[in-house]
């Protein structure tokens, strides 16, 4: 009875930390869809550029980035839930010395350095934990999560322009502060389901730098110099002469041997961290990052740029805007529902990954036709939406049956720095296009281009890798029955 309790008590916590998932995303998104008005009053207040105010939000991006493999293996290596709390207070601190900057490098270090890391801190753990708990129904879950973007993105900046009029930007960011503050709370909630392995093997590595130190203390204290060097009673001086050289001998020869395993655990310790083997190894994930480049380009193209193309054929701001609506209410619609046909099982997480793509590219494509028509325009947000809704999930659920949820961490990370980089390069490039062409039409074109370029890199190792379990299955049949083999005869080594 008791067990059976504990069991149902488990399987009912499991939602309990996809509410505090949940609510990451929302911050996250929330607070990177709303930090353009802060960067807005930064300045003016400071009065710099826009250029230099807005390279805030680069910085913290490019923070974000990089340390994305990094913060994989720490959470491999620790665990979700000290890193989460960590994001919690870093981030909290971040935004209250924000409130009191006075200038604009101060908020280049709090906003841009501190938050970027604290948002990497969190991002990746938050993800991890769903696929740690859920063996089953796993892409319900993850997508229950990546509805908390949505939900940000439609909330949050409304409620943080209320803040900005009521109180000022440096007592709404106290407030805000809160919000962050409430992540320590979700990192509390994310129990660790190895927490016996994790006491065993920390205690496993005391009990070596015990051993360690005892095997270096009886070579210190050995009675082999005295043996070596054994000289009379009265030749004191040639007797501690020899002991001391011996001894510095041993002396160096230990140190040396210490600094050489020191590097080399340290080495060690950062392969380990970073787990670069599994890049190299794994091709799943060589083709998820090479996809994830192009994913990356793509959307953030056609994010940024699609209010601008909407205003550029005459739509008025006000109208403009509401796309953006459409697209927060599609993007929930496909984040929350995905999960239960995946979890169907009629289709493999690669291939929906590798479909939701290819859609999503297929609808930018309509925006070169849309020539001023709000209707088109509004079609194409809303079908754009809801299928990048489906493939942004679909990424972790995909990873996981890809690497195993062991290397989960390392993967997600590694994903993200590779998407990141995508995303990174996609704004630029289309800005120099419209540069050059005078319209959004080259931009998005090529936004779309790379997004089914991705879903078919994803189709293409579909089809190998159903091509070769095909082609070893009939090996297998032919070997089997070509040879009989008796039974005193076979090999069972």
């Amino acid at each position: 009875m008791n067990h059976s309790k504990a069991k149902q008590d488990s399987s009912l916590y499991k939602w309990v930390v996809v509410i505090g998932c949940m609510y990451i995303q929302a911050v996250f998104a929330g607070s990177i869809s709303a930090s353009t008005m802060f960067l807005v009053l930064f300045a003016e207040y400071f009065q710099k550029s826009v250029g230099e105010t807005f390279a805030v939000s680069s910085l913290q991006f490019l923070v974000r980035t990089l340390t994305a493999p990094f913060i994989g293996g720490l959470t491999r290596r620790f665990g979700c839930r000290p890193m989460v709390i960590a994001a919690g207070i870093i981030s909290t601190i971040a935004v209250i010395l924000t409130s009191f900057a006075t200038s604009l490098v101060w908020v280049y270090i709090t906003y841009g350095v501190m938050l970027g890391l604290a948002v990497s801190l969190m991002y990746g753990p938050s993800i991890v934990i769903v696929g740690q708990y859920f063996t089953q129904r796993h892409a319900l879950a993850n997508g229950m999560v990546f509805t908390g973007v949505a939900i940000g993105m439609m909330a949050l900046p409304p409620l943080y322009q209320m803040l900005i009029e009521t109180y000022g930007w440096r007592s709404a960011l106290i407030v805000i502060a809160g919000f962050y503050m409430n992540i320590i709370v979700s990192g509390m909630l994310m129990k660790p389901l190895n927490s016996d392995n994790t006491v065993v093997q920390e205690a496993d590595f005391n009990q070596v730098q015990d051993n360690q130190s005892n095997h270096h203390g009886d070579t210190f204290e050995s009675t082999d110099i005295t043996e070596e060097c054994r000289v009379t009673q009265g030749d004191n001086i040639t007797y501690n002469e020899v002991r001391t050289d011996i001894a510095h001998n041993h002396v160096d020869e230990v140190k040396h041997a210490a600094v050489r395993s020191t590097k080399s655990q340290r080495c060690s310790a950062l392969r380990e961290n970073f787990n670069i083997t599994l890049l190299r190894h794994n091709s799943w994930l060589q083709v998820m990052c090479v996809a994830g480049v192009f994913v990356g380009f793509g959307y953030n193209i056609g994010l940024v740029h699609f209010v601008s193309k909407a205003v550029s054929e005459n739509i008025e701001k006000l109208d403009a805007a509401f796309l953006i609506t459409i697209m927060g209410i599609t993007s929930l619609v496909g984040r929350s529902l995905h999960g239960w046909f995946v979890d169907l099982g009629y289709f493999s997480p690669a291939a929906v990954f590798a479909i939701s793509l290819s859609s999503a590219g297929a609808c930018l494509m309509g925006m070169p036709l849309s020539n001023g028509s709000y209707a088109v325009l509004a079609a194409v947000a809303a079908c754009f939406v809801f299928s990048i809704g489906v493939c942004m999930p679909m990424y972790a659920v995909t990873l996981k049956a890809c690497v195993g949820v062991e290397h989960l961490p390392n993967a997600i990370g590694w994903y993200l720095l590779f998407s990141g980089i995508g995303s990174m390069l996609g704004a630029p490039v289309a800005g120099r296009l419209y540069d050059l062409t005078s319209n959004y039409n080259v931009s998005f074109i090529m936004a779309s281009s790379s997004i089914i370029l991705a879903g078919c890199i994803v189709f293409v190792k579909l089809g190998c890798q159903k091509w070769e379990s095909k082609k070893n299955s009939e090996q297998e049949t032919n070997v089997s029955s070509s040879f009989r083999i008796p039974m005193r005869d076979r090999d069972y080594s």
